[in-house]
Order: C-alpha cells, then sequence, then structure tokens
C-alpha cells in the first residue's frame, strides 16, 4: 500500500515509532496529509501524536488514544518565570529525561511523588519521561505570580 503525504514535526523519531508512522500513512482508512505532531512516540495501537483524515472507515484504536494522557501540574514554590534561563533548562531537559515509551525508575522520585499524590501512583512508571514539545509549550505559556 502506498504512503498518504507525510508530515513529520519532530526531529528525533525512534524506529519503532517510525514503523507506527508508516503503518498509519499506508493505512487504506487514512487520505490526505497525514501530520505528524513534535512530541510523537511510540503508543498503544497507533502513534501518539498522530493528526489525519479517514475516508468511509474510522479505526477505533486510533481515535482519541491519546485524551487524558496523565498529564500532572506541580508549580515550585518560589519560582518565577522571569528568573528561568529557558535555554539552560531545555539543555538540561533533553539531557536528563528519557523522551517516549522508555520509562525511567527514580525510587527518590517516586517515593517524593507518592507522599504527595498516592491516588497517582499507579502511573509512577511514566514519571521522569517526557513528551518533548508539549511540555515546553505548556512550561513557556505559565504567566509569572
Amino acid at each position: 500500500m502506498a504512503l498518504t503525504e507525510l508530515l513529520i514535526h519532530a526531529s528525533d523519531v525512534d524506529e519503532q515509532t517510525m514503523t507506527q508512522i508508516r503503518d498509519i500513512a499506508s493505512h487504506p482508512a487514512v487520505e490526505g496529509l497525514v501530520a505528524i505532531m513534535p512530541d510523537c512516540h511510540l503508543g498503544a495501537g497507533c502513534v501518539i501524536g498522530f493528526t489525519g483524515r479517514f475516508s468511509g472507515a474510522v479505526i477505533p484504536n486510533v481515535v482519541g488514544v491519546d485524551i487524558g494522557c496523565g498529564v500532572v501540574l506541580n508549580p515550585i514554590e518560589g519560582v518565577r518565570r522571569q528568573e528561568i534561563d529557558f535555554n539552560d533548562l531545555d539543555r538540561f531537559i533533553r539531557s536528563s529525561i528519557p523522551l517516549g515509551m522508555a520509562h525511567h525508575r527514580t525510587p527518590d522520585l517516586l517515593e517524593w511523588f507518592g507522599s504527595r499524590s498516592p491516588e497517582r501512583c499507579a502511573r509512577a512508571k511514566d514519571l521522569a519521561t517526557r513528551a518533548d514539545e508539549e511540555f515546553y509549550r505548556e512550561l513557556l505559556s505559565r504567566r509569572p505570580r
């Protein structure tokens, strides 16, 4: 099956995610432009970050997969936006926190998080991973206090 027109907004995509991108872009129910968002990563059944149009069919395991992905906001007391060097922060995040499906277990972080939000600990395997550009948009859009 031939691929549709494909636009990938991510600069670093792992091979498993690329396989899912190729699979969805060549699916017979998908037509026209397939756009892949900058925070794409391997998903359960479909690449997370897929945007496209269906023709004559809907693929149930593709619709709504990334809704409510488990985003948590924890303000950092005493830190003001204008005090943050975002270039340094960007370098630190990219060098320290894995991207995508690579789960990272940090006992100190899990203990700290569990003591503050025990009801969310079921998702603790996803702590210390990032969804790339989505994180930065949220961080940068916060107003200074």
